[in-house]
């Protein structure tokens, strides 16, 4: 990444070389310095690009005495992120301006269209797989039967969407929170376990398999951990959006205990799809599940 800011910077200043024997800046132009938090970056005067800030991390640019729009962009190296900012700045003859830009972080057109992408496969998933009911606030399996309540503990269902901040509890008083739940009609609620929970991870580049011994510690694949955790460019939080809105990327407890280390028990990270060991006396969140009767 080093050597490639390094010749992208060099190539765009030859450019800017060249670019200046034929057009050559006013005897009494203002000097405008521009500096950016992002590096490297593009600097537009009035929609055309004109220098890069590279390594040094600013850059000077003679103009004309007048008003000019500055914006300065840079991609991420993924292409699913713009950071920019743009300003309006006069520049007057003789003068020195300086302008430092703190760059303003967006989706890109491609995570856009990825997003969008993902949300109609979620929405192919919800119909294909699932029952959803907007009026009670669950959501049913239709292969296997288990009902999901849509919200997490801590959230309150609205009919399309699950408000307030979700609570934390530690792995004995998550099973106690199943216990005395009553929600849509029913009071058999419990905290799933690790295999359920794992089953409504959703990764969007496909995920490596979840396996464990028979000590309970997940199992390896040429030095790799088979633990569940999604492959290459995936949405967060890892979990369909449509059926579980507003869930947070977090660590979420299910109700199986480690076999191989007594005081830690099976969680799911939905910041990642991984299933992982955690302490049982932390607080994670809880996302409840019951039976088919």
């Amino acid at each position: 990444m080093f050597m490639h800011s390094i010749i992208q910077s060099l190539a765009f200043s030859i450019i800017i070389l060249l670019s200046a024997c034929s057009e050559s800046a006013p005897a009494d132009a203002g000097k405008l310095r521009i500096l950016a938090d992002q590096k490297p970056a593009y600097i537009y005067i009035n929609g055309q690009k004109k220098a890069m800030i590279g390594d040094e991390g600013f850059t000077n640019i003679l103009l004309a005495e007048g008003e000019y729009t500055v914006k300065v962009e840079k991609n991420s190296d993924d292409g699913q992120w713009v950071f920019s900012k743009e300003r309006i700045v006069f520049v007057g003859a003789d003068s020195s301006v300086k302008l430092n830009f703190e760059l303003e972080k967006a989706p890109s057109k491609m995570r856009i269209a990825t997003q969008e992408k993902e949300l109609k496969e979620m929405k192919k998933q919800a119909e294909e797989r699932y029952t959803s009911n907007d009026q009670d606030g669950t959501v049913t399996e239709k292969k296997t039967g288990l009902m999901w309540k849509r919200c997490l503990e801590g959230q309150a269902w609205t009919g399309s969407a699950c408000s307030g901040d979700t609570k934390h509890y530690k792995w004995l008083e998550a099973q106690a929170q199943a216990r005395y739940t009553s929600f849509a009609g029913y009071n058999d609620w419990r905290v799933p376990t690790i295999d359920e929970l794992s089953s409504i991870v959703v990764c969007a580049k496909g995920r490596r398999a979840f396996q464990r011994d028979r000590q309970g510690k997940s199992t390896e694949l040429n030095g790799e951990s088979q633990n569940g955790s999604c492959l290459g460019n995936y949405q967060r939080p890892t979990i369909n959006q449509v059926l579980f809105p507003d869930s947070p990327d977090l660590s979420v407890w299910s109700s199986s205990p480690r076999a191989d280390i007594s005081d830690r028990a099976w969680s799911v990270n939905f910041g990642g799809g991984n299933a992982y060991g955690n302490v049982q006396r932390y607080g994670l969140r809880v996302r409840l599940v019951r039976s088919r009767q």
